[in-house]
């Protein structure tokens, strides 16, 4: 007995012995864990001491979220939902500076009430994007001094044969910077006076404003070709004299802008929208539509024309009208710092014709869009049964040998290919057309298209690739490309990705 007691007292105090040393070893561990932690916090501490990271400053950082905001503008993909930013600021999780910097990202349409419906018409989003914050004039309460001065906020009006007295009021107390006037509801006899009393009141703020647009771009009868006399004086601004118009961009229909020259002389950006009563006789007009652009030939950087076709079921169709009238002008007008020229939705020919008539010795980027009317093309066509004209080629590069970029679409896809396949290699003469060309942007648009497109842009790519006496192309531009499913199209796209620097391709999903 005596001796199991002992046994036990000495498994007790080996336990003991055990205890201690496990608790003791246990806060040594503790202790230099504690340590260890302390030591890799004053390391890291030391660390982001000596290559502490640049802040990036507010406006760079509103600038990248602006450009998200833009981003998705572009992308009709994303237009189903709120933008991002929009997202951002509903999160009640955002922090009030953080969602104050997002709504400044955001452009601010101001509009008078008959002028509300346009700001989120398509034909403002390039001012203003898809979702922008819009206020009526009457309730301002929500935008700060500092807001409406921005660049980026838009006015839109609307011009009035009984302005409100009070809607008058409120518009002179707010800052111009980009203004949208709305003649929509006036009566074409009484248009011009109605604009004249307007810029009574407001010619002074409209000459001081950075972009100027008058909407409807389309009038119904004002705005014809054969209408425009491109020496009248402007009726609409009176006695009123303005000695620095600061006017730079401007979206106008055609018959506006012989009234609103005394405020446009420094214009740099400018997009028209021309109309032609009789589209046979368009070609005989062109030399009025280059005289009527002729005042602002020494400052334009970029022009856009868009034609419209307004028919009227009486006026007859002669096929000797598809000739111009007389030889195309000996001395072009000189456009000398032109940078950027867009046609839209003109016939082959009339292109032909305007590049004819101006010349631009700075130009570097040239795009067009065809119209379908008078095209002999028919969109069941075989590839090698396609109209095959090099005429439109030979015109851009008698007239723009230096063009850096091309963008273009014809009225039948099939024409596309044809057209860049001209670029592929030299002509008859050994000599290559556009041989300074960088960048291309094209629509593929047909699925049956697709695949020998793709090839001759392989090929083009290639070929101005290893010529020593062509640039390389840099960028391309696809869009309404379908989804691969050829092993052919794949491999000819990651061709490209792999020659080409900036190839950016938007797919149709619309199969």
């Amino acid at each position: 007995m005596d001796e199991s007691d002992r046994l036990a007292c000495v498994d007790s105090m080996q336990l003991e012995v055990l205890r201690r040393a496990i608790e003791r070893k246990q806060t040594q561990l503790k202790s230099r864990n504690t340590e260890r932690s302390l030591l890799l916090t004053q390391a890291n501490d030391e660390l982001v001491v000596s290559r502490l990271m640049t802040t990036l400053p507010t406006e760079t950082v509103a600038e990248i979220f602006s450009y998200l905001y833009w981003i998705e503008t572009n992308d009709e993909a994303t237009w189903d939902g709120a933008t991002t930013l929009q997202h951002l600021i509903d999160d009640s999780g955002t922090p009030d500076s953080w969602r104050e910097l997002f709504k400044q990202c955001i452009p601010i349409a101001i509009a008078t009430p008959g002028a509300l419906g346009m700001v989120q018409n398509r034909d403002s989003m390039h001012l203003v994007g898809r979702q922008p914050r819009i206020f009526s004039i009457y309730e301002l309460e929500g935008v700060s001094a500092e807001a409406m001065r921005r660049s980026s906020t838009t006015v839109f009006a609307t011009v009035m044969e009984r302005p409100n007295p009070e809607e008058l009021q409120s518009l002179h107390r707010i800052p111009w910077h980009k203004l949208v006037l709305s003649t929509s509801g006036c009566a074409l006899d009484t248009l011009e006076d109605t604009i004249s009393a307007f810029m009574q009141h407001f010619g002074d703020k409209v000459a001081q404003v950075d972009h100027l647009e008058i909407h409807p771009l389309q009038q119904d009868n004002a705005d014809i070709i054969q209408k425009i006399q491109p020496d009248s004086e402007s009726k609409i601004f009176g006695e009123q004299r303005f000695s620095t118009p600061k006017v730079l961009t401007a979206r106008l229909p055609l018959g506006s802008i012989t009234n609103f020259r005394p405020i446009l002389r420094n214009l740099s950006s400018l997009e028209l929208c021309i109309i032609s009563s009789v589209p046979e006789a368009l070609r005989q007009d062109i030399d009025t539509l280059i005289k009527t652009l002729q005042p602002y030939s020494d400052n334009l950087i970029s022009l856009t024309l868009s034609y419209t076709e307004r028919r009227r079921a009486w006026m007859p169709v002669s096929k000797d009208l598809h000739s111009p009238s007389h030889s195309p002008t000996v001395h072009p007008t000189s456009f000398h710092q032109l940078r950027r020229l867009e046609l839209r939705y003109f016939e082959g020919k009339v292109i032909e014709d305007i590049l004819s008539r101006i010349g631009c010795p700075s130009l570097s980027y040239f795009s067009f869009i065809e119209t379908g009317r008078g095209c002999s093309c028919k969109k069941n066509l075989e590839f090698n049964q396609c109209f095959h004209d090099r005429a439109l080629m030979n015109a851009i590069h008698q007239a723009f040998p230096e063009l850096e970029s091309l963008a273009f679409q014809f009225c039948n896809f099939h024409r596309n290919a044809i057209f860049l396949e001209e670029l592929v290699s030299t002509d008859e003469t050994g000599s290559w057309l556009l041989p300074m060309l960088t960048s291309i942007e094209l629509t593929i648009g047909s699925y049956a298209i697709q695949c020998i497109m793709l090839k001759i842009l392989k090929n083009f790519v290639s070929s101005r690739l290893g010529s020593g006496s062509t640039k390389a192309i840099h960028s391309i531009h696809m869009d309404r490309l379908f989804v691969l499913v050829d092993s052919v199209m794949t491999v000819c796209v990651n061709t490209l990705k792999l020659l080409v620097p900036d190839v950016v391709i938007k797919i149709d999903y619309n199969t």
